[in-house]
């Protein structure tokens, strides 16, 4: 288990190590690892910073 992770987190990324094994996926690092680095920028939004005013133009008003 890496430093500084909770138990839970560590649990799952053992129970994502087993899956990732099993569908033979080529996954870098732990499933906390994979998923801290595709959330560290707002690159992962990939256009979703933009999805009110989208909704909006298209006449969803949100509040």
């Amino acid at each position: 288990m890496r430093s500084g992770l909770s138990p839970d987190i560590a649990r799952y990324n053992d129970i994502m190590k087993q899956f990732y094994t099993e569908q033979n996926m080529n996954v870098a690092g732990d499933w906390s690892e994979h998923s801290a680095e595709i959330i560290a920028t707002l690159d992962y939004l990939k256009g979703c910073k933009n999805l009110r005013e989208t909704l909006n133009n298209f006449g969803f008003k949100l509040f």
